[in-house]
């Protein structure tokens, strides 16, 4: 059964849609609901897809919203669904004229109205609609809810060992398309499921009858040999079922497994459907926060309960950014960004013992809030410290699971909705400077970079440029005659508040080392750099020549500086 826009529009919050144009073209098929939130991402929409979106991306640009409709036609979606949103002007006297000659479906969606709820229903009965007919059925019962426990149906887990007790004990599992393992029936260890993600990847193994293939996993036990199955649903692989078997099913087991396929299809995206709409409803949330569009706590403490978000306790704003090639895909940089917000969102659970921090995307970044982490250190510690410790958290779940680099920018910790922002845009100024004065680090916390910003906003100014004469312009010309390293020197010492130890044990030098290089910049300076009173300057200069700002730029180059 093929669905058509008109039974969409009475399924789930479209009943509440008003149809803005193009009512002779709802009989056009559906097979799939996509979000647009992006300037040029309608080129990248599937054909007979049902387009959501709010023109967020575009909400100043008239003209950029009707090309949006004109590609939109022009690729074949079966129509749009535009929800209202705070601050966003719909310029319909510019696109609609356009969807009206076209008999091209417009709908408007009520403000109050999640893509969760219009999305859920309507892949649901494409998914169920498609299946059906090929396979006479389910074939395994009701269809399978993606979550543990789901109302009306049954987990992924129950769904495979039924279909392990029809198969006569056999194990069992599904993977998603990425090659991770969702459930199984007998346990996976670690390097089964890296020999399975590279067979699958590399697409390696025997031919069988059934539309999978053997693969050999070495000695794994039950696992040793096994087959991996497709599941696709309208030409879109949405994981694989494993069995491990030695030989291939026949007979009444290969029908048992083609029905098990099907539900298994259901069952993965009924998860995919979840995923998707809990992925939109935080980025729908972190838009509000972060644009300033909500002002009442008690309505966000709402939105974010309902996606299993905590806002309370001291917490920090990350903000990253992920060096993806420029020609990477579109959807690659959507599920790349996922992934990096999913590892954050639950890499907290042991040092904190919650279970999904806020993360989501905003800006072509990944944004998160998670809590504050302590250091397991004895004594006091101070607020640096804990964003390390945090940053570490971060940085560690990023290296396990992304496979592209990084940078993470950490603003200071905060309380409240009302600190949220002040804390981003921080965190944002330590990712954007930390790319300058820090290249070879992939953590920059707001405690080290704010001296950078401050240097950045005097930068230009008398001020500073008497500064830079007096303490970089005369270091600057020592190390360049006689090959040294007081700068840098300098800089470490800065960091280490003057403390020749920490200082050395940074630059892996013995500390008579290091202070013989002090004693030269009191020879070349003519007043100690680390005296009390002299610090804050030096360390105000010192950012200044690390900044590389551009008036200063030639004084380096000449004095052989690197900024």
């Amino acid at each position: 059964m093929v669905l058509s826009l008109r039974e969409a529009l009475n399924m789930g919050a479209l009943k509440r849609a008003v149809l803005l144009t193009g009512e002779h073209g709802l009989d056009r098929p559906v097979e799939w609901v996509e979000v647009l939130e992006t300037p040029d991402g309608a080129r990248w929409v599937r054909p007979r897809s049902l387009v959501l979106t709010t023109f967020y991306s575009v909400k100043d640009d008239p003209q950029a919203q009707r090309t949006a409709v004109d590609q939109l036609i022009s690729v074949g979606a079966s129509g749009l669904a535009v929800a209202l949103r705070p601050g966003v002007r719909l310029a319909t006297e510019v696109w609609l004229p356009v969807a009206q000659a076209a008999d091209f479906p417009v709908a408007q969606l009520p403000p109050d109205v999640a893509y969760w709820q219009v999305m859920a229903p309507v892949i649901e009965a494409v998914v169920a609609g498609r299946l059906r007919p090929a396979e006479g059925g389910v074939g395994l019962g009701s269809a399978p809810a993606a979550t543990p426990a789901g109302p009306g149906g049954r987990s992924l887990q129950e769904l495979i060992q039924e279909l392990s007790l029809l198969l006569g004990g056999r194990p069992v599992a599904v993977a998603t398309q990425d090659r991770s393992i969702l459930a199984s029936t007998v346990p996976i260890l670690p390097p089964l499921r890296h020999a399975f993600a590279a067979a699958l990847a590399q697409g390696e193994g025997q031919p069988g009858n059934c539309g999978g293939w053997r693969i050999t996993t070495g000695d794994n036990g039950a696992w040793r040999t096994c087959w991996a199955y497709p599941i696709r649903v309208e030409h879109r692989l949405l994981g694989f079922l494993l069995l491990g078997f030695s030989e291939e099913p026949a007979g009444g087991d290969a029908l048992t497994l083609k029905r098990g396929i099907a539900s298994a299809a259901l069952a993965l995206a009924n998860h995919r459907v979840t995923t998707e709409a809990a992925w939109r409803m935080q980025n729908e949330l972190l838009v509000q926060l972060l644009s300033g569009q909500v002002h009442d706590d008690r309505e966000v403490a709402t939105d974010a309960a309902a996606l299993g978000w905590s806002l309370g306790g001291s917490r920090v704003a990350l903000v990253i950014e992920l060096d993806l090639h420029p020609g990477v895909a579109l959807a690659e940089r959507v599920d790349s960004m996922r992934a990096a917000a999913e590892a954050v969102s639950g890499a907290f659970l042991e040092r904190t013992g919650e279970r999904r921090a806020p993360a989501g995307t905003f800006e072509g970044t990944v944004v998160s809030f998670p809590a504050v982490v302590s250091p397991r250190r004895g004594g006091e510690v101070d607020d640096l410290q804990r964003e390390e410790a945090t940053g570490a958290v971060v940085v560690q779940a990023l290296k396990g699971s992304l496979g592209v680099p990084f940078r993470c920018g950490i603003g200071p910790p905060f309380r409240g909705v009302d600190k949220l922002r002040h804390s981003w845009t921080r965190a944002r100024l330590a990712l954007d400077i930390g790319k300058t004065v820090q290249p070879d680090r992939n953590l920059h916390l707001w405690d080290e970079i704010e001296l950078f910003h401050i240097a950045s906003v005097v930068a230009d100014t008398d001020a500073a440029r008497e500064l830079h004469a007096r303490i970089v312009e005369p270091l600057a010309r020592y190390d360049a005659d006689h090959q040294g390293k007081l700068l840098p020197t300098l800089e470490v010492l800065i960091r280490a508040g003057g403390n020749r130890s920490v200082a050395a044990r940074h630059l892996y030098l013995h500390r008579g080392t290091v202070k013989y290089r002090v004693q030269r910049m009191v020879e070349v300076l003519g007043f100690d750099p680390l005296a009390p009173r002299m610090l804050p300057k030096v360390a105000l200069g010192v950012a200044l020549w690390r900044l590389g700002s551009r008036r200063f730029r030639h004084i380096g180059q000449a004095d052989g500086c690197q900024f």
